[in-house]
């Protein structure tokens, strides 16, 4: 999936024999869940936390630390393609769709 996310122009996902999702690969992981993105911080003294850029009082936090100066480093956490496979198809990349559960 790391590959197909960063060679294609256009991903399709097959389930079941049908396709159900044809877009661009950033497409496909911003239109996963209606959850509020979430950013990754690191500190100047090394520690870390989360904050959800669609919570206001988050929102307030993240202001108050970049204004401190405080924060060394700052990831945006996006799904993965293959957690947009998960989420369409109802099953990982690495489960048998044929096979029965005693068989897995």
């Amino acid at each position: 999936m790391n590959e197909a996310d960063s060679l294609c122009h256009r991903v399709a996902f097959l389930a079941d024999g049908r396709v159900v999702a044809l877009d661009t690969p950033q497409a496909l992981k911003l239109g996963l869940g209606d959850a509020a993105p979430e950013v990754d911080i690191v500190l100047d003294d090394h520690s870390g936390l989360q904050l959800a850029l669609g919570e206001a009082q988050d929102a307030d936090r993240l202001r108050e630390l970049l204004s401190s100066g405080r924060v060394r480093s700052m990831h945006t956490l996006e799904p993965t393609l293959a957690d947009v496979f998960i989420d369409l198809a109802g099953r990982s990349l690495d489960e048998d769709p044929g096979a029965e559960d005693g068989d897995r």
